[in-house]
């Protein structure tokens, strides 16, 4: 089925556009032959003459095609009919946006909808680790952002800020995504920045029955060979995905059915060393470097699984009603050893280049980090549209819930002990190599001489709940001379939010704490908890 085609009364200013799944309807029209135009980008204008009768409906189907498809055979023409469909709806659109396809991204995004969303002309991702957080639309911050789903505030159980959490949607039951960059009158009032409107997949889309199974598995290049030179890291990850639509009749009306699932497993690993350079830097001579403050690895590993189910009844040929309920339940784990040397630091000029600096005297702080964010969405939306003669109808009610909670355990050891160590870019500037010199190495530091040990642990519980109505009446003038559509209507949201955080410090003064110089944390694969073992 093809959605927002155009359809028009040759020689007349009357136009329709035709609904998700196909439809479209003329009323009032006079009895005897019409003509009918329908266009639709990417594909070649149909014309057929239709005759009214005098009393009752008339119908009349059209098959567009192209001839590109004709050439090409053999070829997949799912992403261009998905691409043909988007640039349609911005087209139909009344404001400044652009309407893309899930599909012309294929699987890029690593299956979540802040990977893809970044990707987007106006978008920028904001990163939280390894996956993209929040969105910024036009450069202003991803508070003033909204993200909806079939024009619909959905909740996110972000405490620490007003701003959207998108690294947790899947966008498998994504059809199309619409960034709206003006929002209009009838949006809320909170989205200064701009609106993203994810829409969900229907059974209308496709004209036939479809069943689609993926199953795949991704290799992390970075974690296994630059972060995990032992080989004994986990380097694979999973990906199994259902997609399965249709079209029934029931009581001679047609419903889409629609139902989407997926798991996957994406794992990442970050390798961060920052350093600070002399106060005389300058980019026209610039001077090598004063410090590294410290280098890091980080290990991420997030477990996406989400079900959607969506039906889509048409009532009769200007009404119908969607249901849509979804559950996406995302977990990230964390694992963080960000050594630092900035104690006691001193930079050794004559023996240092550009990209080889020396320093001595260097005093050793370790900071484990490790955290357990899983969170569960769930969503449920009940549409509608109907007409009242000439004006149109849509309603919805909508109920979002999103609930967060976050198990944290850090700890810090600073050492007595002092070092030299080199910073070397020589052979590659993205990973360089960091050599310790002197008589203890902090990763030989037996823990024997240590000025303190200090460890936090933090439970956190935050929740987003999200109620909402609305009804809307359109009336289109467009055999005015100058097109004009009117719209009015009211909506109603009731948000509630709250957080909960405990946390407990104990710090350790100057001693000999060799007995907890082998902190292992284990990760236990069927809740993605971790627990101390020693």
């Amino acid at each position: 089925s093809l959605e927002d085609a155009v359809v028009q009364i040759a020689g007349t200013d009357r136009t329709s556009s035709t609904e998700r799944d196909g439809t479209f309807v003329f009323t009032g029209v006079p009895a005897g032959p019409v003509t009918l135009k329908v266009t639709y980008p990417g594909l070649d204008d149909a014309t057929t003459a239709v005759m009214v009768a005098g009393t009752g409906t008339t119908t009349q189907d059209f098959a567009l095609t192209a001839e590109v498809y004709k050439m090409e055979a053999f070829a997949v023409t799912g992403l261009r009919e998905g691409n043909a469909a988007a640039i349609a709806r911005q087209e139909a659109a009344l404001t400044v946006g652009n309407s893309v396809s899930t599909d012309a991204y294929g699987n890029i995004a690593k299956g979540d909808m802040g990977s893809f969303l970044q990707r987007l002309p106006g978008i920028v991702g904001e990163y939280g680790g390894s996956a993209v957080d929040a969105i910024m639309v036009r450069g202003l911050s991803p508070e003033f952002t909204s993200v909806m789903m079939d024009g619909t505030r959905t909740a996110s159980a972000n405490p620490d800020s007003r701003s959207q959490l998108v690294s947790g949607l899947a966008a498998g039951s994504i059809e199309s995504v619409e960034v709206i960059k003006t929002p209009t009158a009838d949006m809320d009032a909170d989205s200064l920045g701009g609106v993203v409107n994810l829409r969900t997949r229907s059974g209308f889309d496709r004209s036939q029955r479809t069943i689609v199974l993926n199953a795949a598995t991704a290799y992390n290049e970075t974690m296994g060979r630059h972060l995990d030179l032992s080989g004994s890291g986990r380097r694979f990850f999973p990906h199994y995905s259902l997609d399965y639509s249709d079209v029934f009749l029931l009581f001679g009306r047609k419903l889409g059915v629609s139902v989407t699932g997926a798991y996957q497993e994406v794992g990442d690993g970050l390798q961060t060393i920052r350093t600070t350079f002399a106060g005389n830097w300058n980019y026209a001579s610039p001077t090598v470097g004063r410090q590294v403050l410290y280098a890091d690895q980080e290990y991420h590993l997030n477990r996406r699984v989400n079900l959607q189910t969506k039906f889509d009844y048409k009532l009769s040929n200007d009404a119908s009603i969607t249901f849509v309920a979804g559950w996406t339940r995302f977990v990230n784990i964390m694992d963080q050893v960000r050594p630092q040397y900035t104690d006691n630091l001193v930079f050794d000029a004559a023996n240092s280049t550009s990209d080889f600096w020396t320093f001595t005297r260097s005093s050793y702080r370790s900071n484990r980090d490790f955290r357990e964010t899983p969170s569960n969405t769930w969503n449920f939306q009940l549409n509608g549209k109907a007409s009242l003669g000439a004006i149109k109808l849509t309603w919805g009610l909508s109920y979002s819930d999103s609930f967060r909670p976050l198990d944290r355990m850090a700890a810090t050891a600073r050492s007595n002990n002092t070092y030299g160590f080199t910073y070397d870019r020589r052979s590659s500037k993205e990973f360089p190599t960091l050599t310790f010199t002197g008589p203890l190495a902090p990763p030989n530091d037996p823990f024997t001489n240590m000025l303190s040990i200090a460890v936090t642990g933090t439970h956190e519980a935050a929740s987003d709940e999200i109620a909402g109505a609305k009804v809307d009446a359109t009336r289109d003038f467009a055999h005015w001379r100058i097109p004009v559509k009117f719209k009015t209507g009211f909506r109603v949201r009731q948000q509630d939010r709250d957080r909960d955080a405990d946390s407990i410090t104990g710090t350790l003064g100057a001693g000999d704490y060799s007995r907890y110089r082998e902190f292992i944390l284990t990760h236990a694969e069927a809740s993605g908890r971790a627990s101390p073992t020693r």
